[in-house]
């Protein structure tokens, strides 16, 4: 329903910038329940001012067409390393969502500048998709095109359950609002996803997902990826509680013990150390014997093809 686009922003005496820009399809741009959603989008977007989530620059609206420019975010996304042959270390792949934790913490505790209340923004999408390392190892939030306010929230008239099924929570499946421990359950799901390399519930389609997330167990960390030490194990698993009250409170909490277990490895894990990881990851594997030595690797191909298609939120032209 939107179109996205890498794009240059100009200004005075050789000023440029790389930027995304986001537009409501020409099809949809009379679309009045589609419009409010994107005029909600804007409105989040614009209060956000946090490290670990891509900033909107301008808002606007050019030939009937809403749009949105944001931070260009020059690296992958979470989808990204999961699908690389490689797997992510420990250390990182704990970092990068400590770093996201942060994120929506930070997000899910803002209030309103001008009355004081508790805005209590869930961002509902939470996915790797949504999750994106910059090439410093920043990590950045980005799309807050479903999150909703508490002040603002409204039924849409087709009643759809927005957000992706297959990282939603039982007790949303099962209609209950949004609120932190959706986005709490789906950073849970992609912290197993980057230590495993797959999803807890893995289905053949979003619909299998969610009656998998409502009925089954998943398979443990560790049986999947024996090296994985049972206090991180443990971590994922209780962020991926299906019961409300086993599972972390909030973000802040989930967050807390990742950094735990961080400090117990008696190294720091920091942007130095993601940005020395995502190195490794461009670097083409030993090539067989047979492949002549100038010949890129396929998981080498695959790094720089997933880079120049879905490596930035932004795809178009400059």
């Amino acid at each position: 329903m939107a179109e996205v686009f890498r794009a240059r922003m100009a200004g005075p005496w050789g000023f440029s910038k790389q930027v995304v820009i986001k537009r409501i399809l020409p099809n949809m741009a009379e679309d009045m329940e589609f419009r409010e959603l994107f005029l909600e989008e804007a409105r989040i977007a614009t209060l956000l001012n946090h490290g670990n989530i891509a900033h909107v620059l301008d808002f606007g609206e050019h030939e009937g067409a809403l749009y949105l420019a944001m931070e260009y975010v020059d690296g992958p996304s979470l989808r990204n390393l999961v699908e690389h042959p490689l797997p992510v270390s420990l250390p990182v792949a704990a970092r990068i969502i400590a770093s996201a934790c942060e994120a929506l913490a930070y997000v899910h505790e803002l209030c309103c500048t001008e009355t004081g209340g508790h805005l209590r923004i869930v961002h509902r999408d939470i996915s790797p998709d949504n999750i994106m390392v910059a090439g410093s190892g920043t990590v950045k939030v980005v799309d807050f095109g479903i999150a909703k306010a508490a002040n603002h929230l409204r039924r849409t008239q087709s009643g759809k359950l927005r957000g992706k099924p297959s990282y939603m929570p039982p007790e949303r499946l099962r209609g209950a609002p949004a609120d932190v421990q959706t986005d709490v359950f789906a950073l849970g799901m992609v912290l197993y996803e980057l230590l495993t390399g797959r999803k807890p519930f893995n289905a053949q389609n979003p619909h299998f997902a969610a009656v998998a997330i409502l009925r089954e167990p998943f398979l443990p960390v560790r049986q999947l990826r024996p090296e994985v030490p049972e206090d991180l194990q443990r971590i994922v698993h209780r962020a991926l509680a299906k019961e409300t009250q086993e599972r972390y409170p909030d973000c802040r909490f989930f967050q807390s013990d990742l950094e735990s277990w961080l400090s117990t490895l008696g190294k720091t894990v920091g942007l130095r150390q993601i940005k020395q990881h995502l190195a490794e990851f461009q670097q083409p594997l030993t090539p067989p014997a047979s492949l002549e030595a100038t010949t890129p690797s396929a998981p080498a191909r695959f790094w720089q093809r997933t880079l120049n298609q879905r490596g930035a939120h932004a795809r178009g032209a400059d």
